[in-house]
């Protein structure tokens, strides 16, 4: 019984200061402005990181914070991303993803109206907006809650139709 005290009182200690299966939080984006309605999403490939967020009041301040990291999240670059073409301010619901060719894809709503993917081909140091995903000619053209999934360079999205005819997930 002596030995069996000893031995747990061993792996309590080495548990103790063993080393945490995670590491200290690093700040990975510069907001600008308080976050309300901060919906976030973060991808992986390899060592590089992207992470998003919306931030801030829907009709006052609106944008997107983008970080990126290519040292496996020990430091990251940031910044303020904004679609100034589209004609909408608020930018909500974004996510990110990245295929098996590399190539970062960000989705990203619009005041409820218009979901647009945007693409980088260079580890998301600059984008090109490539399409409208939602279908505009529906009644309203509302998309709200997007989110997709990629398998293998095939995208999947979803998101919530809140029209009275078209209700559900699209």
């Amino acid at each position: 019984m002596k030995r069996i005290v000893v031995l747990i009182l061993i792996l309590l200690a080495a548990a103790a200061f063993a080393d945490q299966p995670w590491s200290a939080n690093v700040h990975a984006a510069d907001v600008g402005d308080s976050i309300n309605e901060g919906e976030s999403c973060i991808a992986s490939d390899g060592d590089y990181i992207y992470c998003v967020c919306n931030w801030a009041e829907r009709l006052t301040h609106t944008g997107l914070t983008y970080g990126r990291s290519t040292d496996g999240g020990a430091t990251w670059t940031s910044g303020v991303w904004k679609d100034t073409s589209v004609g909408i301010s608020p930018h909500t619901d974004p996510f990110i993803m990245v295929d098996d060719s590399h190539y970062v894809h960000l989705y990203c709503q619009f005041s409820a109206s218009v979901l647009r993917h945007y693409l980088s081909t260079d580890y998301g140091v600059t984008w090109s907006d490539t399409a409208n995903v939602s279908e505009e000619s529906l009644p309203n053209g509302m998309v709200d809650k997007p989110w997709g999934v990629m398998r293998g360079n095939n995208i999947y999205v979803s998101w919530q139709q809140p029209i009275p005819i078209q209700d559900g997930i699209i």
